[in-house]
């Protein structure tokens, strides 16, 4: 009869064999990650590092490390450029994070095609490098987050700094949908004409296109149009602000007063 935890000799003997052969062992991840065991302590734990900057280190089985399934924070999941980092996460306990699903259209925003199809304003955006990593994305969103009662909160980028291009901490910023939507340009829809500015039914051109709530006008041409919709639209913009004054950022207010509509927009 065996005693409590003697292990024989034949399997300890295996057992040393299996760390000299295996201990430096090299294999990819799914995501094409090179991995190395740096400890071996028996078949079902393993110390793994990955060989890229970030040196990330887990424990797993020697099974999970021959099949290549090694979860790492670092690896590019998101459109090939994006990552999770540490201490996150996406879907736990069958609670999804949805700071991370917001993040997850950011980069979609930029990098998928298939998105830019469907909303060509976004080609040509960026995410800056802080941003690319979801760790870094949540910290700030979680130190810029206020709630304003009755509105989705939405990251803009186009207040700010217009014509901004870039997702970033210094370009970014938080705001309530009725802020947002202000700012969203519909490119694949408005056709040749100026912004704000459509063909009316007598063949004239009509201003204010997409400002709800603000009569249209008629012009014998675009530009006339063009302008009455800028004066109109920079009007609603400053009434939107001071609505919202007392509950958004100061810079976020100080940029809405001081926005300007270009015939270019």
């Amino acid at each position: 009869m065996g005693r409590k935890g003697f292990i024989p000799i034949k399997t300890q003997e295996k057992m040393l064999r299996d760390k000299q052969e295996r201990l430096g062992q090299t294999t990819y991840n799914t995501f094409g990650t090179l991995a190395k065991i740096v400890e071996y302590n028996g078949s079902t734990n393993v110390v793994v590092e990955f060989q890229d900057e970030y040196k990330y280190r887990i424990t797993t089985t020697y099974n999970y490390f021959q099949k290549g399934w090694l979860p790492n924070p670092f690896d590019k999941e998101v459109c090939g450029v994006a990552y999770m980092g540490l201490n996150t996460w996406a879907k736990r306990n069958g609670k999804v994070n949805k700071i991370h699903d917001v993040w997850i259209q950011t980069i979609r925003r930029c990098y998928d095609k298939n998105t830019q199809q469907k909303s060509p304003t976004y080609k040509g955006c960026i995410v800056c490098d802080e941003w690319l990593c979801f760790a870094n994305y949540e910290k700030w969103y979680k130190e810029h987050f206020y709630q304003i009662e009755g509105q989705k909160m939405c990251v803009d980028k186009d207040i700010l700094f217009k014509g901004n291009k870039i997702y970033s901490p210094q370009t970014c910023c938080i705001v309530p949908n009725d802020i947002n939507t202000l700012f969203i340009k519909s490119d694949k829809v408005r056709g040749d004409y100026p912004i704000g500015v459509r063909i009316a039914p007598n063949g004239k051109f009509q201003s204010c296109a997409g400002i709800k709530n603000l009569k249209c006008a008629t012009f014998d041409t675009p530009e006339e149009a063009f302008y009455d919709y800028k004066k109109k639209k920079e009007q609603h913009i400053k009434e939107m602000a001071d609505k919202y004054k007392n509950q958004i950022p100061q810079k976020v207010y100080n940029a809405m007063y001081n926005y300007q509509v270009d015939i270019t927009d």
